[in-house]
């Protein structure tokens, strides 16, 4: 009888571990989008990035973003990229969970030719 009801437990625990890894797995990502860049740069305790969507039914136009924390090693790298991309005309990649203006930029890249 003793050994049943630890067999019960066991799979009810496992049962519920299962289940939890399951439901966090299914947490959605945000979207990255091409923009170009209208302009870019740095405040005394952020950098700031302004950016339209290049998608043929663009998400938002000219909207201003910014690149938290600018003492972080990352941030540095998103604000050259976003300088790269204005100095070259072409567009950049950024991951950018709520499109509000001056929500936070997670990460700005290369962008798509």
């Amino acid at each position: 009888m003793r050994k049943r009801a630890l067999i019960v437990v066991l799979l009810c625990v496992m049962g519920i571990a299962a289940f939890s890894v399951g439901t966090a797995g299914a947490v959605a990502t945000p979207p990255w989008y091409n923009c170009t860049v209208q302009f870019c740069g740095s405040h005394v305790s952020f950098y700031f990035i302004q950016v339209t969507d290049t998608n043929s039914t663009p998400a938002w136009a000219g909207s201003r973003f910014f690149i938290m924390d600018p003492n972080a090693p990352l941030s540095k790298s998103q604000l050259a990229s976003a300088l790269t991309g204005y100095a070259s005309g072409g567009t950049v990649a950024c991951l950018i969970p709520d499109i509000t203006e001056f929500a936070a930029v997670q990460a700005v890249g290369a962008g798509v030719k």
